[in-house]
């Protein structure tokens, strides 16, 4: 976010994908960075890493800060205004370890749409209930 809560969007370097092979040699943006990709050995999960630092700061408003332990910064900031659901999804999306995030930012994606029908619904339902 930047003033007058204009949003920029920025090629950042990060994964290269050339014919469904990862590869790369550790470029990209520090602060944007996955663990793995500072070491020079990028995949699919840097990106859902990268994505994962920019959600949080942009309803955070805090980078959380190497090395990632939880409750990241910003959290309790969160915790009031953003459904718990949510929450653990991006939790899931900055993990340290890249086995622990989604493979790939379509799989992050899927799980973004199930995530966000699903609180839909509820709502709604909670809406007819009242």
């Amino acid at each position: 976010m930047f003033p007058g809560n204009r949003v920029r969007l920025a090629d950042f370097g990060i994964a290269k994908v050339s014919q469904k092979t990862v590869q790369g040699g550790g470029t990209g943006t520090v602060g944007y960075m996955a663990p793995e990709q500072a070491m020079g050995k990028p995949s699919l999960r840097s990106d859902v890493f990268s994505i994962g630092l920019i959600v949080w700061r942009l309803l955070a408003g805090e980078w959380p800060e190497w090395p990632f332990e939880w409750p990241a910064n910003g959290y309790s900031k969160l915790r009031g205004r953003i459904h718990q659901d949510f929450i653990d999804f991006m939790r899931k999306a900055i993990d340290v370890n890249p086995r622990h995030r989604f493979r790939d930012a379509q799989q992050m994606r899927d799980a973004f749409l199930k995530l966000k029908y699903g609180t839909l619904r509820h709502a709604r339902a909670r809406r007819k209930a009242a």
